[in-house]
């Protein structure tokens, strides 16, 4: 299959448009909605071609790199996953594609993610730590002292930051008043406490009463400083 030509085929100009003005990338865009690529890398797996997708890191476009993804994703190979994900992290540029790692062998490899994530953690790069919190929204939502290490976690990178509120209130949302505990513990820096409740705001699992408690957080930070 000639994969340009598939996506020149399949282009939505709607679709293209929104994308550029939501995903900040240096990879063109050519719009090509994420069902089709998923029927695509459902295909290359069928054919046994996965190795030819996930050998090549060539990228010229969001999509390219978005049917790897997708191909990954299959995979059942837990360390074979992983040994690609590092050279792939280090190339995406952008919260889509990483959001978009979810490979279905970490469910069943819970431990060995979390040794990952670790490591995730403790990188430069903003979408290795970006999918390590992504990682922990998915399968750590009621880990306390991976909380605490997310909260504590320091950076200026709003995708990361954005990642971090959005780990915070998920926790909140499973069990409010051990992870408020955390918090009440471990104040977050203001740029993600001010996301997070921004995050807390829309969430239908965490009640009015206590959302008026998380904005408080804001006035015991500010004395404390």
């Amino acid at each position: 299959m000639n994969i340009e030509e598939f996506l020149i085929n399949n282009t939505d100009k709607i679709y293209k448009d929104y994308c550029e003005k939501s995903i900040f990338t240096k990879y063109k865009i050519y719009g090509v909605k994420n069902n089709k690529l998923k029927k695509i890398a459902k295909n290359i797996i069928k054919a046994g071609k996965e190795k030819e997708i996930l050998d090549n890191f060539d990228f010229k476009s969001f999509e390219e790199i978005q049917l790897y993804i997708y191909v990954l994703n299959m995979i059942d190979d837990f360390e074979m996953i992983v040994n690609y994900l590092d050279k792939l992290l280090n190339i995406i540029d952008n919260w889509s594609n990483c959001d978009s790692i979810k490979p279905n062998a970490f469910v069943d490899n819970i431990e060995k993610i979390k040794k990952c994530i670790e490591i995730w953690l403790n990188s430069n790069h903003i979408y290795k730590v970006r999918f390590a919190i992504i990682c922990c929204i998915r399968y750590f939502y009621d880990d306390y002292e991976m909380l605490k290490k997310i909260i504590n976690l320091k950076s200026n990178e709003y995708y990361i930051n954005i990642a971090k509120a959005w780990y915070i209130t998920e926790c909140l949302g499973e069990n409010f008043e051990t992870s408020f505990e955390v918090l009440k513990e471990n104040i977050p820096d203001k740029a993600t406490l001010t996301l997070m409740n921004q995050k807390v705001g829309y969430s239908m699992k965490i009640s009015q009463d206590n959302k008026i408690r998380l904005k408080e957080l804001k006035k015991i930070k500010k004395n404390l400083n």
